[in-house]
């Protein structure tokens, strides 16, 4: 965030960013929590990033009208973000957000900035660019900005692939509705015949990493108004989908410390299945000592 003068009433304005909110129904308890720490300051300013802009309008004006607003109003500002996770980063850095919710100008210590990325989300990233995307995030050492993040810690093959691709049919049919969805984006529902493709899916327990497929039954040829070119498939040629990356115990260490990121608190499953971990940034040590954002220093053991 660019630096700003202090505002007026000198309180802390706090800022929350949710990266691929969805349809919000895991975020609301966290900001029904939000709206009974609000006593006497000045109300969270709680921002939903997504790609479906129809989904974002939806669930935003779902929440205005519900019971869950009532309990908001006055204590929780909800806005949405429509972007990548780019977009809503970038947001951040240069201060547009912060200048949309405040007449006055704001000083950079006086303001928290607190990221979630839950729903397992990041496991979509492969292993070797994760770090990197958590080191990116705009929490500042010593400010107080934290991220809460939730990882997946299973590693079961069996249950793992039923997980991905259920007897019932029901992920094998969604996955399919994808194609039929994007061959009515290019133009042509039927761009990709069903008789043409199945889902296939499986983990590598090596790489603790599940991936899944469209895979060509026979060969076939994609065409479109809407395409510059033809696409061919050939007989078996896979189409991946997604991949999702499971983390042990030494993959979380290694995440962290890539990211740039100490744990705070960490919440659990029964099993360990799944984690919920609050993080911040660390103040980096330089000649022995700490020094954190007000220029004071600790000094370490």
């Amino acid at each position: 965030m660019r630096s700003r003068s202090p505002s007026r009433d000198g309180t802390t304005r706090e800022f929350v960013l949710e990266l691929g909110s969805g349809s919000l129904r895991k975020t609301a308890h966290i900001l029904k929590s939000m709206s009974r720490l609000v006593q006497g300051r000045s109300p969270t300013n709680y921002y939903a990033l997504d790609l479906e802009r129809r989904v974002l309008e939806q669930t935003l004006g779902e929440i205005q009208t519900s019971e869950l607003g009532q309990c908001l109003d006055g204590k929780v500002i909800t806005k949405g973000l429509w972007g990548t996770f780019n977009d809503g980063i970038q947001s951040i850095k240069d201060g547009t957000i912060v200048s949309a919710e405040s007449s006055d100008t704001v000083d950079d210590s006086r303001i928290q900035l607190h990221v979630m990325f839950l729903g397992l989300s990041l496991g979509n990233f492969p292993r070797d660019e994760a770090g990197a995307f958590l080191r990116s995030l705009p929490l500042r050492p010593g400010a107080g900005d934290t991220l809460l993040l939730s990882l997946d810690h299973t590693d079961d093959k069996d249950k793992i692939e039923v997980a991905y691709n259920d007897p019932q049919g029901y992920c094998r049919r969604f996955k399919m509705n994808a194609l039929r969805h994007t061959g009515r984006v290019l133009g042509n529902e039927k761009l990709f015949p069903e008789g043409d493709w199945e889902y296939i899916n499986f983990y590598d327990t090596e790489r603790r990493q599940h991936k899944s497929y469209y895979k060509a039954r026979r060969s076939c040829t994609l065409s479109s108004s809407s395409m510059k070119s033809d696409f061919h498939f050939s007989e078996n040629e896979m189409l991946k989908i997604e991949e999702s990356v499971k983390y042990s115990e030494d993959d979380t260490r290694k995440l962290f410390s890539e990211g740039n990121l100490k744990p705070i608190h960490r919440w659990t499953d029964p099993l360990g299945s799944y984690s919920v971990w609050l993080l911040h940034r660390p103040v980096p040590a330089i000649g022995g000592r700490r020094i954190d954002i007000r220029g004071e220093t600790e000094l370490l053991n």
